[in-house]
């Protein structure tokens, strides 16, 4: 039976939606219980922070199983790259969640950059946001594939925007804190196309994740550590 366990520190945190209503997903309170609880674990998700996920990552690394987080703190944000480094060698799959990739304006607007029908890219702004600052580069690094990424103008707000220009069209894409997106392209020749999607993108992204690890698949499509 493939077991998924989210690992949280009950003294400090309650788990968080939609992990705290998926019915496949144990919930372990317990720091403490981790070394124990691994041993029956197929898929950990780590939202403790700090110090405890420090110890924690350092246990699933010894034992080469792969690992989600929950957002990436400062910790882990200072050790990334030795973290994706160390995890590799040891042939774990590393990922952490709450990616604004998984908005579905987001995914929508990759499909339609990959596909070549806006030509290319010639210029990215985005526009506020409540989100951190590594989850905003994220999505503009995974939209553009480009590792210079445009200077964010950030001002804290309940949606963020992103408008690009290209060779053969614009689009614009908005994301809520809600979870609600909107995306607008105007491709050369063709009529203005707009969409609103209200799916929960949170949601989408665990229940890719557990499609992915119980079939053991590749996280590709996820944000890495």
């Amino acid at each position: 039976m493939f077991v998924p366990m989210l690992f949280y520190d009950a003294d400090s945190q309650e788990p968080l939606p939609p992990y705290s209503n998926c019915p496949v997903l144990h919930k372990i309170g317990r720091p403490d219980a981790f070394a124990s609880e691994l041993l029956r674990c197929d898929l950990p998700i780590l939202q403790i922070t700090g110090e405890l996920r420090q110890n924690c990552l350092r246990q699933l690394l010894q034992a080469k199983k792969s690992f989600a987080l929950l957002g990436l703190d400062e910790l882990t944000l200072a050790g990334r790259e030795r973290l994706a480094r160390d995890a590799k060698k040891r042939h774990c799959q590393a990922s952490w969640l709450t990616s604004l990739r998984c908005f579905a304006a987001s995914a929508r607007l990759q499909e339609i950059i990959s596909s070549g029908c806006l030509g290319t890219l010639t210029k990215m702004h985005w526009q506020g946001g409540p989100w951190e600052e590594y989850r905003i580069r994220d999505l503009l690094s995974w939209l553009s594939l480009q590792p210079e990424l445009p200077t964010l103008a950030y001002s804290h707000s309940h949606t963020g925007t992103i408008c690009l220009q290209a060779t053969l069209g614009q689009a614009e894409i908005t994301l809520e804190e809600s979870g609600r997106s909107s995306l607008r392209v105007k491709i050369q020749d063709f009529p203005e196309k707009n969409q609103t999607f209200t799916n929960d993108p949170f949601a989408t992204e665990l229940s890719t994740l557990l499609r992915l690890a119980r079939s053991s698949a590749s996280w590709t499509i996820l944000a890495k550590v």
